[in-house]
């Protein structure tokens, strides 16, 4: 019920009015979290150095106000400009059959890039654990499904049935900055040693699917997803798979640097750094 009003007054009001909204609230919530205020203010020090970082935290906790409007209101947001870049990245991918396995993180608004994806006829997977709240996790998976976007729950079975999402040279997308990975490796990122997964690799190792990056910006005009060139996996020795997930983590790491407002991400990445 209370999910279901909350997306009514989301879908009533303009986007303008909800995004004022959203930063009023952010607002509140980087005040009222101060654990998530200092593990947000000590990745942002990695990314920028000597920089000060505390407009940089305000904008990272809007930025996810923002993203919190959009995805209560509903991921197909017509009206939004979202711009898929560089997608004969990803086509180019895709015509060799064996699927892509697009890695991406925490920035901008996947949800809507994945509906925009589907809306051209591309099949999109992707991995997420409790949305939101637990009681909403169920009717959210739902109405993606509905618009040709299937999130699948971090279990064994889901990372089973991979192989053949691909095979049918369909889209899985894995956050790899996210907490719910599984045997990670360490490999440099922007400068520090952090453990990353390494699914993404040892998935396309196994399916010969194609392991493609993404990143997702916002801007005052909307939003863009980028896909970056396809990092190349050469087989499923443990060198080879540790090869091309420090890749990965050089290519988005360069655009964290770049963007370090746009990350979303409220726990520590880069132990004993910041304040």
């Amino acid at each position: 019920m209370l999910l279901a009003a909350l997306t009514g007054m989301a879908r009533t009001v303009p986007l303008d009015v909800g995004y004022r909204l959203a930063e009023l609230l952010s607002d509140g919530h980087r005040v009222l979290h101060p654990g998530r205020r200092r593990a947000v203010e000590g990745n942002l020090r990695v990314l920028v150095g000597d920089r000060d970082v505390k407009g940089l935290v305000g904008e990272v906790f809007r930025n996810y106000g923002r993203f919190l409007f959009e995805f209560i209101r509903g991921p197909e947001l017509p009206e939004l400009d979202y711009v898929l870049e560089n997608r004969e990245v990803l086509d180019r991918a895709r015509a060799r059959g064996r699927g892509v396995v697009l890695a991406v993180v925490h920035t901008g608004n996947w949800e809507i890039g994945g509906a925009r994806l589907a809306a051209s006829g591309v099949r999109v997977h992707a991995v997420a654990g409790t949305q939101l709240r637990e009681a909403w996790t169920d009717e959210l998976r739902r109405r993606q499904e509905r618009i040709g976007v299937r999130i699948l729950p971090p279990t064994g079975t889901a990372f089973r049935e991979m192989p053949r999402i691909l095979a049918r040279n369909e889209v899985v997308a894995l956050l790899i900055d996210g907490n719910l990975f599984r045997r990670g490796i360490p490999v440099p990122l922007c400068g520090h040693e952090v453990e990353l997964p390494a699914g993404p690799a040892r998935l396309a190792a196994r399916t010969g699917a194609a392991l493609v990056p993404a990143f997702s910006v916002r801007s005052p005009h909307g939003l863009r997803a980028r896909f970056l060139d396809e990092v190349p996996v050469r087989d499923a020795r443990p060198e080879a798979i540790r090869r091309a997930t420090t890749e990965l983590a050089d290519r988005l790491g360069e655009r964290l640097v770049e963007h370090p407002e746009q990350w979303m991400i409220f726990r520590r990445v880069f132990e004993g750094r910041g304040s």
